[in-house]
């Protein structure tokens, strides 16, 4: 999703991918804090809802730095849901299956990303 967003902005797509970089990058910074302070579940509906609301927002605010902000807001959502994936997974799942139920995870998750355009 935040590739498709980062191609549909004006401008050097170059730039909007490193916004996308820069996106996972406050996702890891903000989501370690907020795992260290709240339960897990609540800081990925946490990021559930930063990613939802702002992808939905992109489609409204005028082009230009509100778009950009809206790319930024919606990749850490969605970053932020992933590093609590891993820590929610790694908690109710036992060690030895940890590896396979992550690949499982990530490739369903993946899949459906891709398929959603075509269904919607």
């Amino acid at each position: 999703m935040g590739f498709y967003l980062a191609s549909v902005l004006d401008g050097n797509l170059f730039v909007n991918l490193m916004l996308v970089g820069g996106g996972e990058t406050v996702a890891g910074i903000w989501s370690g804090i907020l795992l260290s302070r709240m339960k897990d579940t609540n800081v990925f509906i946490i990021s559930a809802l930063l990613n939802g609301i702002s992808y939905v927002l992109f489609f409204f605010v005028p082009s230009g730095l509100a778009q950009y902000v809206c790319l930024l807001l919606t990749v850490s959502g969605i970053a932020g849901k992933f590093n609590t994936i891993y820590v929610l997974a790694e908690l109710r799942i036992p060690p030895e299956n940890i590896g396979s139920a992550l690949v499982i995870i990530i490739t369903v998750a993946v899949m459906a990303a891709g398929l959603a355009p075509y269904f919607a």
